[in-house]
């Protein structure tokens, strides 16, 4: 383990020793899975935008890709009457195109990530605030009413305790862990981030 990380566990058991201290509830494992929870989706965000991140570029567009990817599966699913599942089905696919658009950009036009993904996060927000707009539902109130199928999922806690996104989240961990470090693709990436320190470090010494 490197000294940062180190560092970063120590830190990070110290929190738990606080909170432990200030308030015993806070080791209950409901209360521990419950705060875990809060913050899983930037967690499963957190994954891939690491890739991004060891190719030394970064991503500043999730979180609007995150809010068009919401307000497609409310709108399609509420004013178009797509299954509640095909409109997530069709909001991944979405994302997924955001993503090989901009990944196009920035691989054959040479634009420096940050430059791309900033303007992507003013599209992509200006686009779901546009698609909003074609809700039959006020924007004050939000949508809602989605199928009990779905919010179940979204709130099942295996054995009582154990939220699911939890379980997702660490089978997607999984995933990307294969993914980089047992692939062709993932040993590309690391390439990737060699090749640049390789020339920033030419320039340095030029």
């Amino acid at each position: 383990m490197k000294r940062w990380d180190l560092t970063l566990l120590i830190i990070l058991i110290l929190e738990i020793c606080i909170f432990a201290y200030a308030n015993p509830k806070f080791l209950m494992p409901r209360v521990i899975f419950g705060s875990i929870n809060d913050i899983i989706p930037i967690c499963i965000i957190s994954l891939f935008v690491t890739m991004v991140m060891i190719t030394a570029g970064i991503d500043i567009q999730a979180g609007a890709v995150v809010g068009l990817s919401s307000i497609i599966v409310g709108v399609t699913w509420q004013d178009l009457g797509l299954n509640i599942w095909v409109a997530s089905l069709v909001a991944i696919i979405i994302a997924a195109l955001v993503g090989l658009l901009t990944g196009y950009i920035v691989a054959y036009y040479q634009v420096q990530p940050m430059v791309v993904t900033l303007g992507g996060s003013f599209l992509y927000a200006g686009l779901a605030l546009l698609i909003s707009t074609l809700s039959s539902t006020e924007s004050y109130k939000g949508i809602s009413g989605f199928p009990e199928s779905f919010v179940n999922f979204a709130s099942y806690r295996i054995g009582g305790v154990l939220p699911v996104q939890v379980v997702v989240f660490l089978v997607m961990a999984a995933f990307a862990w294969f993914l980089l470090h047992k692939t062709k693709y993932g040993r590309k990436i690391f390439l990737i981030f060699r090749n640049s320190s390789n020339l920033i470090s030419g320039y340095s010494k030029e």
